[in-house]
């Protein structure tokens, strides 16, 4: 696994991410960036060392990281330091997830009506586009298992579109942190638009696989080119936490 296909683990994900904000606040007078060894970042991701130091290995090799030794202070052994030399999160190579929303960004900027018209750009995009697929019950889900189907085949979706979706979830909730956003440079002059029209893929695609009373909330900026997507199902779950 190369380059980008490094950054399919959500652990390698986070450990970059907090590299990223720190190299973005680090003291511009220094001419080294900072850095955290793995035994700190083990702490700051709650992860056992070992398996911290090993996707961090991954990272170096795949050219994301560097990694130096620092001579201790008095008695003891070199510690090795991970920096992160990146001025943005890096971004998918290829243009295809791009030209997949070429439509709907041009929508956007072409739009002069808010929000609110985002939002329904995006639901009407995302209707036109996805189909349930094979397996999945066009009613909404009423067990963990399914709604959790029901949330695969949406990432499924966000990956196609190049989103680099990391998902977490507890009983009826979800929470979706996405990458590499398409819209990455309209969301620094109208982050509301953009966070609208997010709602309304999100929306859409859940329309689309029979899950229409999901309650989605945006969060933005939650870091480097990230937002989070909230989401929870009104439709009570059995056999399972609601």
């Amino acid at each position: 696994m190369d380059g980008l296909g490094v950054l399919e683990s959500p652990v390698r994900k986070e450990l970059l991410e907090h590299l990223v904000e720190l190299f973005h606040s680090r003291d511009l007078d220094s001419a080294t960036p900072p850095g955290r060894t793995a035994r700190e970042l083990a702490e700051l991701t709650g992860l056992h060392v070992t398996t911290v130091r090993f996707h961090l290995e991954r990272l170096v090799g795949a050219g994301f990281l560097h990694a130096h030794f620092e001579p201790p202070t008095g008695v003891g052994r070199p510690r090795k330091i991970y920096t992160s030399h990146l001025s943005r999160w890096p971004e998918p190579t290829t243009s295809r997830h791009h030209e997949a929303l070429a439509g709907l960004h041009a929508e956007l900027e072409a739009g002069e009506d808010g929000p609110a018209r985002a939002e329904e750009a995006g639901l009407a995009w995302a209707r036109a586009r996805v189909q349930a697929g094979p397996g999945l019950s066009p009613a909404p889900a009423r067990t963990p298992g399914t709604w959790l189907a029901k949330i695969g085949r949406l990432i499924d979706e966000l990956t196609d579109w190049g989103y680099g979706p990391n998902v977490r979830t507890t009983g009826a909730s979800v929470e979706l942190t996405l990458h590499y956003c398409p819209f990455l440079a309209m969301a620094t002059e109208d982050p509301d638009v953009v966070c609208a029209a997010h709602r309304g893929l999100l929306r859409g695609t859940l329309e689309a696989i029979g899950e229409p009373e999901v309650r989605v909330s945006l969060q933005p900026k939650v870091g480097p080119h990230a937002c989070r997507a909230h989401l929870r199902t009104m439709t009570p779950l059995t056999g399972g936490p609601a």
